[in-house]
């Protein structure tokens, strides 16, 4: 996503909304590993801050203080996120929609809007990128679990066992999780 759709260059400044979450907690590494300059992140709490700092992130405020000024925004969160994530843009800049983990009602964006101000939003969605493009997706996780082996990019993974899943899912979507939850499956 951050080299094919958000084309992320060398010293971009990024913004990654729900920074501790599972998705959250490897794009600011994979930012910094890709060669961006400034990366901040926002949560949704004061308990997630130090949580999302520990995933390298330069920068970690709650998401209502609005930071601005990037070159690229992600927004996993939707809702009213997705309209300040257009107004964090620089000209020029891009914002990735990656998911509505908020379950609001959709934020439209006028095309003129981003028109007149040489914006652009793009979508990214894992599934359908890998149905699309296998060969591509495959390369992108042989390059993830590499970076992952070579301590380069850190996962933070708590195990549910499998009778825990209404437990797993309760927590996900109370927005209280930080970083991969799995259920073991004996």
């Amino acid at each position: 996503m951050l080299d094919k759709v958000a084309r992320i260059a060398p010293g971009e400044s990024v913004l990654v909304h729900a920074a501790a979450g599972g998705v959250g907690s490897q794009l600011g590494q994979a930012a910094r590993l890709l060669g961006a300059g400034r990366v901040v992140g926002t949560v949704g709490s004061h308990a997630k801050i130090e949580t999302a700092k520990g995933f390298g992130y330069q920068e970690v405020v709650l998401r209502e203080e609005h930071p601005s000024g990037f070159d690229i925004v992600i927004d996993m969160v939707g809702g009213t996120t997705r309209r300040t994530g257009i107004d964090a843009l620089n000209p020029m800049g891009r914002l990735i929609v990656m998911g509505n983990a908020s379950g609001a009602d959709d934020v439209g964006i006028p095309a003129n809007e981003l028109w007149f101000t040489n914006k652009t939003m793009s979508g990214f969605n894992l599934a359908a990128f890998s149905a699309a493009f296998p060969a591509e997706a495959g390369r992108a996780l042989r390059r993830a679990v590499a970076a992952v082996a070579a301590g380069d990019l850190l996962l933070r993974v708590e195990e549910l066992t499998l009778d825990q899943a209404a437990e797993a899912h309760r927590r996900i979507e109370s927005g209280t999780t930080t970083g991969k939850l799995v259920l073991k499956v004996p």
